[in-house]
């Protein structure tokens, strides 16, 4: 059976799809989204390992994580949603974005970079002009998200710390098997050449090959 996210094992033979040529078109499509220096923070280390040993968790925003409390999991699914809404493929939360990002941070990161996380998720949480967060309207929700970008009411601290949340949660779509086969265009296995293929703005990139 193909490996997936959500059924890879933890040993170092369930991540030999991820050697050579495959891993390192994944780390160049990731370095040319996020830049050198965000992909460097995202992808380095272990990253990518843990990324794919993932599984996908129902509801995971119903409880405690293992950086983030219950309440700071629920503001987690309601961002990841404000940045990455159901279209023609699932949300943020559908693949569940806000776990991904509690188990990213708990085995990738230092404990300071964990409080950084924790502390722009609680800054949003509270960011409401009159309640919190996860109680305002969708549209409302991506204005503060703007307003932290533009820095309206908001630090470069938190510009950049809200930056690499971002990031965290794009990471962890786009290794989702739906963020990889649905939402990027999905070559399961090398195919034949074709040049001068026609593209427009519609136009989706390229999934990793032998991504599952």
């Amino acid at each position: 059976m193909k490996k997936t996210r959500q059924t890879l094992n933890n040993t170092s033979e369930d991540y030999q799809d991820w050697e050579g040529v495959s891993r390192r078109v994944f780390m160049k499509k990731m370095t040319a989204a996020f830049g050198v220096v965000t992909a460097g923070a995202v992808l380095g280390g272990s990253a990518i390992t843990k990324a794919l040993a993932y599984n996908i968790k129902k509801q995971s925003e119903l409880s405690p994580g293992k950086i983030f409390s219950q309440p700071q999991m629920m503001t987690l699914k309601f961002i990841g949603d404000a940045i990455l809404p159901r279209t023609e493929t699932p949300s943020a939360s559908e693949v569940d974005c806000h776990g991904f990002v509690d188990d990213q941070l708990f085995h990738c990161y230092s404990q300071n970079s964990q409080k950084q996380y924790i502390e722009i998720v609680d800054k949003i949480s509270k960011a409401g002009r009159h309640e919190n967060f996860i109680k305002l309207a969708f549209t409302e929700q991506q204005q503060i998200l703007r307003e932290i970008e533009q820095q309206i009411g908001f630090s470069e601290t938190d510009r950049y710390q809200f930056s690499q949340l971002k990031y965290l949660l794009v990471f962890g779509f786009f290794t989702s098997e739906v963020g990889s086969t649905k939402a990027l265009i999905y070559q399961p296995v090398p195919g034949g050449f074709k040049g001068s293929i026609k593209i427009d703005e519609t136009t989706k990139d390229w999934g990793a090959h032998a991504y599952y």
